[in-house]
C-alpha cells in the first residue's frame, strides 16, 4: 500500500486528471440512466491503487454534487464511491487479474451492488423509516426512485467502460507512475 510520504508530483497530477475526467463524465452523463462513475472509479483504483481510489472517490462526489446537488445522499454516494475505489485498488492492483474478463465483469457487478445498496440505505433513511418494520415502505420507495431497468443499464455500462477503457488507461498511467 502506498504511503503518503512516497507520493510524487506525477502521481498527484495523474490523480487530478482522473478526478477531472470522472467529474466531467458524471456531470455530462447525469441525465441518462447508465452511470459512468462506477466504471471509472474501478479503473482509477486499478491504475492508481487503493489510496488514490479512496481519495478520488471522495473528491469526485463532493465536487460534482456542487452542480448536481448536495443532500443526505451525498454521504452515501461518498461511501460507495470511495469504497469501490479503495477495494478496486486493493483487489485489482495486481495486473494478472486485469486480463481476465470474467473477473472484471464479476467485480463490476459486485461494485454496482455496493452502489445500489448505498442508494437503498439512503432511500431507507429518507423515507422516514425509523425501524426495520418500515422496511417494506422503504423498499417500495427505493423501487420507485431507482428502477431495476436503471440498475441493469448502469451495470451494463460499467462493464462496458471497464472492459474497453481499462487497458488503454492503464497503459497511459504506467508511463506516468514510477
Amino acid at each position: 500500500m502506498k504511503s503518503i510520504n512516497n507520493i510524487n508530483i506525477r502521481e498527484i497530477a495523474l490523480a487530478a486528471t482522473f478526478c477531472s475526467i470522472i467529474y466531467v463524465a458524471r456531470v455530462a452523463f447525469y441525465l441518462i440512466p447508465a452511470r459512468t462513475l462506477i466504471g471509472l472509479m474501478i479503473i482509477t483504483g486499478m491504475c492508481l491503487g487503493p489510496f488514490f481510489g479512496f481519495v478520488i472517490g471522495i473528491a469526485v462526489i463532493l465536487i460534482s454534487n456542487v452542480i448536481l446537488g448536495h443532500g443526505v445522499w451525498t454521504l452515501f454516494q461518498i461511501f460507495a464511491a470511495s469504497t469501490i475505489g479503495f477495494a478496486s485498488g486493493f483487489f485489482l492492483k495486481d495486473r494478472k487479474y486485469n486480463n481476465n474478463r470474467l473477473i472484471l465483469t464479476t467485480w463490476c457487478i459486485f461494485c454496482m451492488i455496493i452502489y445500489a445498496g448505498a442508494n437503498f440505505a439512503c432511500s431507507f433513511i429518507m423515507s422516514g423509516a425509523d425501524n426495520l418494520g418500515n422496511f417494506k415502505t422503504a423498499f417500495i420507495y427505493y423501487l420507485a426512485s431507482r428502477t431495476l431497468v436503471k440498475d441493469v443499464l448502469s451495470t451494463v455500462s460499467t462493464i462496458i467502460i471497464v472492459l474497453f477503457l481499462s487497458k488503454p488507461i492503464e497503459k497511459i498511467t504506467r508511463e506516468y507512475t514510477i
